[in-house]
């Protein structure tokens, strides 16, 4: 069983609390939670894991990705 990576649980409880405990996110949530553009958001957290943008992502696997 593979260990998650060190920074997966405190950025899953940041990104809980942003929510307010829902667990999925469209991509301007994702934005703004990051600060970043809408664009460098679907390219760099959204087609790495192999999610479309209407799918949204779930917190656990933003999370994974920023850790």
């Amino acid at each position: 069983m593979a260990k998650e990576k060190p920074a997966y649980r405190d950025n899953l409880e940041d990104i809980l609390e942003f929510t307010e405990g829902r667990r999925l996110l469209t991509l301007a949530e994702v934005a703004r939670y990051l600060g970043k553009d809408r664009r460098w958001c679907e390219e760099k957290i959204f087609k790495p894991c192999g999610k479309t943008v209407k799918d949204g992502i779930s917190a656990m696997t933003l999370a994974r990705q920023l850790a």
